[in-house]
């Protein structure tokens, strides 16, 4: 045929249109999911052939006839595959599956085709580079030899598919397998509402197939249609309840007997499994392979020898004997349920009959449903026997197993949870079999949100699982269910207040939604029925922070145990709770801060928390000016709980120390001028608990001294600010405010605690002053005199006694008492106390001292009466003496604490030292004795005329023997102001008649004894005494022997003065001589 010149424009524009399809087939290939990798391959080879087109695009080639035809030919296959390609992207998946053997046979042979048409393009005469030509001839090759089949995944699931049809008669849980492995392979959701509309557009897609008239495409769809019908997903509950009334109304009532056909003739009993042996006649498998095993090879019927090889499974006959056991099990069904309701005995019959036909096959499992037992069984829970509870149970269990219609049948019926949950508060065994009950309810999403609602439930899966009298089991279903119940914030909660607080602190530290745990889908073996849960929200539920604020509030608010409080700790708490102080909003901030102060009233948890860092953050807000005010005060709460968790501790370790720097210190002392009274009171409180932590002298050191602190000043400048755009916003006048509120020394330093607790003590605010008036009393007991006695005058000894007299607050009144008992003893202080009638006051504390804090507040009072009995003031010795105060203090050395003893002691010990020049002496007798008023007794020691409330003798007072009692106790301090009281018997003129009045009380006995004491101090105070005593040749030569041994162990382990006191006594003794290096 005669060649063009011209190359014609119509062979350009086809072969430019062969171009645009290869395009678009490799795009649709790359987003089927039905066979793509088949239909990938097909697209892979066409675009090998764009290289050969493009170059004969832009040849000047000549167009012929044949040519043509080829090109027109190869456009052609090209749009068959195309067209292909569209209809694995658009048609139902479901049905494109089923059709994937029928896909793959297709896309072989458009690739045949293709390959055909493009080994009839003349490629040696149209001028193509030889690689082209040599790639084309290549693709040629493997195209025509290519092979495409179904993927292994999708010939699996039409094996499957092939073998239910065969069958006939395969369960629900096997169609429910199935589809999920459909939606696994066409890559759509394993919900039962996806499911249905998929199966839908399949059926639809059918019809569209039976329109086409492709009846044997339609009739093997219509099969595979009734295979996926069984699945729970691909029907409703009604279609199958319609489809099963109808078939079993259609059977009549009476249950059949069986056919001869059914029965085996060597078991005589209706066959499972019927195989046709050689000779024709059908017997049960199991049966006629044993009689094979036993060496016979005759019929058993007929006797004729059989070939022992040829055993064929009678399909026609199995389904004939499985129809009429189906046909029998209905009406079985059917006439049963009335039983149920009868007495005992027959109800237990007809539940273990139940049970078996439930466990004999899924489908008996589905008839049972639908024949509404689930009422009746819910009812049989409120059975008074618990066989039938039990029973009813296990059978429960068994239809909810497998079935998401039947959970939600069971969670439909009235007071069905309800009843189920009381079963766990029963015996083990019923209680084990209803945590599996509501465990596998738990998998319906409807179900499970009733589960959590019911009163009591959660309590008692935490007491289920937690109990190690539990069977294990139960134990571990009641903790998978507590998982899955976990997805709601309130069931949450309610398991926290059950003491179980795993998923709170998960929902506090997660920064993930608040998502339905994840099940593995081998919980759920029937498929479509059970929610992909993954990741799944409950509707309504809040986002991560509204969720932790819940969290954080329900910690907050929660009674908690010490035992909770220290699990929590351990768990983790702590660090999620640091987190939203730090990047919280203003009220995340405050409910974190409460949950901290909740947990923090456990000293160990307390003293964690600041070992972790947890008080800078909070002292960071809390010094911050524009935090709110419910927070600061929040915050106050908990700095004063975690302050009191470091007194009891531990000393064996590590001290803890609430606040580690001097800067820490003054920022939180200075909030004190600062803040409102509920915030200074907690602060006062933190700082008074310190003062009596480890490291209390560290704190009354830094608090007792006077230096600058910038900060403060900042911190009141920014108050100020704050509190001038309020006065801007109402149109009030502004007021200086950072001079009243920051309290500066004329040096401008800051004031040291005492200036600044004094003013605080004369508060109208009644807590305020009180927690003011314990602290100072904390302060001033180590506390700088001089500091002291510049910021306490009259006036404020005023206010002390006040409180005493008029506080209701009985701590206070102690504290205010201790004020007063650890001021300066020195006149100015003993002047303002007589003035303001202090004396009387602290008698009368003396006097009639009741309450529970008696005993300090005794303590302190002794301590106050030190004022009045300094021996350089006589006023004030005998104003005190007057009133009384000599024979209480006599008293209090019998009943009184420690303190109160080693106090009184003193007292009275610088009372006595007064007594020689205040003892009167005798009158001398004038005129005749018979005449005379009799005599006045003689003081033995004094040798004058002695009287309690005048010369304040000890021997009248009667005070030896309670103070000699005092040096057998175990006190140090109190044995030595006791040896001190003493020791004025003997001073200088007194040696003799005191010495005599001691050895009389056994005095020097237990004076010997103090030898051994650990005191230096008193040691040489003991030493003094016997020196002076030993003087005297009675008393040396009575004790000197009981003393002789400790005095020589002090003159050589003492100091150089305890020797040299010691050797002076073993002279007395002529132990040593008086020339002795020892002196």
């Amino acid at each position: 045929m005669e060649l063009d010149v011209v190359t014609s424009p119509l062979f350009a524009e086809v072969l430019s249109q062969i171009v645009e399809t290869i395009s678009e087939v490799a795009i649709t290939s790359k987003i089927v999911l039905i066979e793509k990798d088949s239909l990938r391959e097909l697209s892979n080879y066409l675009e090998k052939i764009v290289p050969l087109l493009k170059e004969m695009m832009t040849k000047n080639i000549k167009n012929s006839d044949s040519l043509d035809s080829v090109i027109l030919v190869l456009h052609q296959e090209v749009k068959v595959a195309k067209q292909l390609v569209e209809e694995c992207s658009k048609r139902n998946k479901v049905y494109l599956l089923m059709s994937c053997r029928s896909i793959a046979k297709r896309l072989e042979d458009s690739a045949r085709k293709i390959s055909r048409a493009l080994g009839l393009i003349p490629l040696s005469s149209l001028d193509i580079s030889a690689g082209i030509i040599a790639e084309i001839s290549q693709l040629c090759d493997h195209m025509k030899t290519a092979e495409f089949k179904a993927a292994v995944q999708e010939e699996e699931i039409l094996e499957k598919i092939e073998s239910g049809i065969q069958e006939r008669n395969v369960d629900r849980s096997y169609a429910n397998s199935l589809l999920f492995s459909i939606a696994e392979a066409v890559g759509i959701s394993t919900e039962r509402s996806a499911l249905r509309k998929e199966f839908e557009e399949f059926k639809e897609e059918i019809e569209n197939a039976q329109l086409r008239k492709d009846q044997a495409e339609a009739i093997q769809m219509d099969q595979i249609i009734a295979l996926l019908e069984r699945a729970d997903a691909t029907s409703t509950p009604n279609e199958k309840e319609t489809r099963y009334l109808t078939k079993r109304n259609s059977l009549g009532s009476q249950p059949l007997e069986p056919l001869q056909s059914f029965i085996c003739p060597i078991t005589r009993e209706v066959m499972v499994d019927p195989v046709e042996t050689s000779s024709g006649h059908t017997f049960e498998r199991s049966a006629i392979e044993k009689w094979f095993a036993d060496g016979n090879i005759l019929c058993p019927l007929t006797m004729i020898a059989l070939d022992t090889s040829i055993l064929r499974p009678n399909k026609t006959l199995r389904q004939s004997i499985e129809e009429w056991k189906d046909r029998n099990t209905m009406i079985t069904l059917a006439s049963m349920k009335q039983k149920l309701l009868s007495r005992d005995e027959e109800a237990l019959h007809c539940l273990a009959q139940l049970q078996d036909l439930c466990e004999q096959r899924d489908m008996h499992r589905e008839w049972v449903v639908l024949e509404n037992y689930i009422p009746i069984l819910v009812e049989l829970l409120r059975a008074k026997s618990r066989d039938i509870r039990n029973n009813a149970l296990a059978v429960l269990y068994i239809l909810a197993e497998d079935s998401d219609d039947a959970k939600e049948r069971i969670g439909k019926v009235d007071n069905a949870i309800e009843s189920i949950v009381h079963s766990l508060g029963r015996r083990i065994e019923e209680r084990k079999l209803a945590v599996a009950l509501l465990l596998e309810l738990s998998k319906s999403e409807s179900v499970r949100d009733c589960i959590g609602k019911v009163q009591g439930c959660i309590l008692l899966l935490v007491t289920t699982m937690s109990s190690s009298d539990e069977d294990n089991r139960a134990a571990r279903d009641a903790g998978v269910l507590l998982e899955n119940l976990s997805f709601s914030n309130e069931n949450v909660i309610q398991m926290s207040k059950a003491n179980y607080f795993k998923y709170l602190l998960q929902r506090l530290s997660s920064d993930q939604m608040s998502t339905v745990p994840s099940v593995p889908y081998d919980k759920f073996p029937d498929l479509g029925h059970s929610p992909s849960r993954k990741g799944m929200k409950k509707p309504g539920s809040s986002g991560p922070e509204d969720v932790k604020l819940i969290m954080a509030k329900t910690l907050a608010e929660m009674e908690l145990t010490d035992l909770n409080k220290s699990s929590l700790l351990d768990d983790g708490v702590l660090g999620s709770l640091r987190h939203l102080i730090s990047h919280g909003s203003t009220e995340m901030k405050q409910v974190a801060v409460k949950a901290l102060q909740n947990l923090s009233s456990l000293p160990k948890n307390g003293l964690q928390m600041i070992r972790e860092g947890t008080v800078v953050p909070l002292l960071d807000l809390l010094c911050h000016h524009t935090s709110p005010l419910t927070l600061r005060e929040q915050i106050a709460a908990t700095i004063l709980q975690l302050a009191i968790s470091t007194v009891s501790q531990d000393l064996s370790g590590t001290p803890v120390s609430f606040l580690e720097s001097d800067g820490d210190i003054s920022r939180l002392f200075s909030l004190i001028s600062l803040s409102r009274p509920t915030i200074q009171q907690s602060i006062l409180q933190a700082f008074h608990a310190m003062c009596q932590s480890p490291s209390a002298t560290t704190i009354k050191t830094k608090l007792n001294q006077s230096e600058g602190d910038s900060w403060l000043m900042k911190e009141a400048e920014g108050v100020q600010m704050q509190y001038n755009k309020t006065c801007e916003t109402r149109g009030l006048r502004k007021v200086g405010i950072v001079g009243i509120m920051v309290c500066e020394g004329k040096d401008g330093k800051r004031c040291s605690a005492v200036q600044v607790l004094v003013p605080l003590c004369e508060l109208d605010n009644l807590y305020v002053r009180a927690n003011a008036v314990k602290l100072l009393c904390c302060l001033t007991e180590d506390g700088d005199e001089a500091s002291i006695l510049e910021h306490v005058g009259q006036k404020s000894i005023e206010t002390f006694l006040r409180i005493i007299k008029t506080s209701n607050d009985e701590e206070e009144i102690a504290s205010a008492m201790g004020i007063l008992s650890n001021l300066p003893k020195c006149p100015p202080i003993t002047t303002w106390l007589l003035d303001a009638g202090g004396l009387r006051v602290i008698f009368n504390v003396l006097s009639v001292g009741i309450g529970t804090h008696k005993n300090t507040l005794i303590d302190n009072a002794v301590g106050a009466i030190c004022h009045f009995s300094d021996p350089t003031n006589r006023v004030s010795q005998k104003k005190a003496g007057e009133i009384g105060v000599i024979q209480v203090l006599v008293q209090l050395l019998e009943s009184g604490t420690e303190l109160t003893k080693k106090r009184a002691a003193f007292c009275l010990s610088q009372f006595s030292a007064s007594s020689l020049e205040l003892s009167r002496p005798l009158p001398k007798r004038h005129g005749l004795w018979c005449f005379s008023p009799p005599p006045e007794t003689m003081c033995p020691v004094h040798r004058g005329i002695c009287t309690i409330e005048l010369s304040f003798c000890l021997v009248e007072a009667g005070a030896v023997e309670p103070l000699v009692r005092i040096l057998s106790e175990p006190d140090i301090e109190a044995c030595e102001a006791a040896l001190d009281a003493l020791l004025t018997l003997i001073e200088g003129e007194r040696l003799q008649t005191g010495s005599k009045l001691l050895a009389e009380a056994n005095a020097i006995h237990f004076i010997i004894k103090l030898l051994s004491t650990p005191s230096p101090r008193l040691q040489e105070k003991v030493l003094i005494c016997l020196e002076r005593i030993f003087r005297l040749l009675e008393y040396k030569q009575k004790y000197g022997p009981s003393a002789q041994m400790p005095l020589v162990d002090l003159t050589q382990r003492g100091n150089s003065s305890m020797r040299s006191l010691a050797a002076k006594i073993l002279a007395h003794l002529n132990v040593i001589h008086d020339q002795s290096s020892y002196f």
